[in-house]
């Protein structure tokens, strides 16, 4: 059985088993049940976004949502609330 480092804060996970936790995220994006594991984001923010915890992708996920920004659009608003939210 393989496992997953411990780079996704999981513990020992499968990575048959995160790729369905993934998939379910994905079912998730757009709603407030997103758990952070899915990428919702234009791939123009994909430096930013890959590697930051899933606590900051849920705050910015929902952040996008309550401005009614499209999640996989590209605008100065959505970019300063990368900024807010990433500290840059």
């Amino acid at each position: 059985m393989q496992t997953l480092s411990s780079d996704y804060k999981l513990g020992q996970i499968t990575i048959k088993g995160l790729h369905a936790m993934i998939e379910l995220d994905k079912k998730f994006i757009g709603t407030e049940d997103y758990i952070g594991l899915a990428f919702f984001w234009n791939h123009e923010y994909r430096y930013y976004l890959r590697d930051i915890t899933y606590a900051k992708k849920r705050k910015i996920h929902k952040e996008w949502l309550k401005v009614g920004l499209d999640l996989e659009g590209i605008s100065d608003q959505h970019f300063a609330i990368i900024k807010k939210q990433c500290k840059l």
